[in-house]
């Protein structure tokens, strides 16, 4: 097979990694994959280092400009007419609708979806345009894929395309091996995510400041990531000197998984998403899981790995910290069943091998 990605943003993101691994898996399984999307990230050193070509679209963007739209259509049909590819397979909002504008159909092609840009709380006015624009892209691919049921649920009930042309296939994680803990260890409370009011990562530095004084000295708290909420966070962490708080900022995809294996603790306090990778890869290293229970999380969380809690729950949050930090065995018991159903439900060849079916039934 001839396959095509497209891809608004090469930087490192959940989409991103998926993209990745997929270009990877088909690259070194005799397919020839190119992969399309703003040069200069991540994801363009990636794809060329899994033996995928590269082309640069430069003017895909998340804000509509009508004469960068019609350019990056243009710029997507020559690479079309010049690789020839056999699949067009969109992702992300953005080149997701230039993209199948571009192949109109052409080609059989997918969109990927993973996540709507008419999520709950998205104001009226930007809903009902991004319903209507997603309905229309629609009639221009043969299937949607859904990283989540509820994602699948979402677009079903907006009526963006029959329920046949849906397929779910969740996000899947290679597993990570844990590290070995001592037993008089600090405990690691980790959060991955972007700093923004998305993820909320001061709700988890206000649930530890609101620890007792002798919990809050046996933890440590590491944020990864960087965004708008950073300097504000950092405030906030620095009004009690007993609470052990680090900021790494963006650290690369090795130093983030070293970090989880030496983690005790996953924390997304999010307050919208999708099917987030982090949490798959957190339950991958053996750690015990709180999140909030918006988007497809319930999917992967339930009680035996970890705890789910309502958005802004600053009292559920501080007192799911308290058990999980006070009963070793706990932590444990949750972290064990949280790696055995990351590697049954979300293992990265169960996801790769029903993408590759999906594609060769379109063929």
């Amino acid at each position: 097979m001839k396959i095509l990605y497209l891809i608004t943003k090469s930087e490192i993101g959940g989409a991103q990694t998926h993209v990745a691994q997929l270009a990877k898996f088909f690259a070194q399984n005799n397919n020839e994959v190119a992969v399309m999307s703003l040069p200069g990230g991540w994801l363009e050193s990636e794809a060329i280092k899994a033996g995928a070509k590269f082309y640069p679209n430069i003017y895909f963007s998340n804000n509509f400009n009508l004469a960068r739209f019609f350019r990056a259509i243009k710029t997507i049909r020559n690479l079309i007419n010049q690789f020839k590819p056999d699949i067009v397979a969109c992702h992300s909002t953005a080149a997701g609708f230039i993209g199948r504008i571009a192949a109109r159909n052409s080609i059989p092609t997918i969109y990927t979806a993973h996540g709507w840009s008419f999520e709950p709380g998205t104001p009226w006015w930007r809903k009902l345009p991004a319903i209507m624009t997603e309905k229309y892209a629609a009639k221009f691919c043969q299937k949607i894929i859904c990283v989540s049921k509820y994602t699948n649920d979402m677009g079903v009930k907006h009526r963006i395309a029959d329920k046949d042309k849906f397929a779910v296939i969740y996000n899947g994680v290679e597993k990570i091996e844990a590290q070995p803990k001592t037993e008089n260890s600090i405990i690691r409370i980790i959060f991955v995510g972007r700093l923004s009011k998305q993820k909320d990562p001061e709700l988890l530095v206000k649930a530890a400041l609101g620890l007792p004084p002798d919990l809050m000295k046996q933890i440590e708290v590491v944020i990864i990531g960087s965004g708008p909420k950073a300097d504000p966070l950092n405030n906030l962490a620095g009004q009690n000197k007993n609470l052990c708080v680090k900021m790494l900022n963006d650290v690369s995809r090795g130093e983030a998984v070293s970090l989880l294996k030496n983690s005790d603790i996953f924390v997304l306090s999010t307050n919208w998403e999708g099917f987030p990778y982090s949490i798959l890869e957190a339950m991958s290293a053996g750690l015990p899981v709180v999140a909030t229970d918006v988007g497809g999380i319930s999917e992967a969380i339930d009680s035996s790995c970890g705890f789910l809690i309502k958005r802004g729950d600053l009292v559920r949050l501080k007192e799911a910290l308290t058990k999980l930090i006070t009963d070793k065995n706990l932590r444990v018991q949750m972290g064990e069943n949280a790696r055995r159903i990351a590697e049954n439900k979300f293992s990265l060849h169960k996801m790769l091998a029903e993408t590759e079916s999906l594609y060769k039934s379109l063929l």
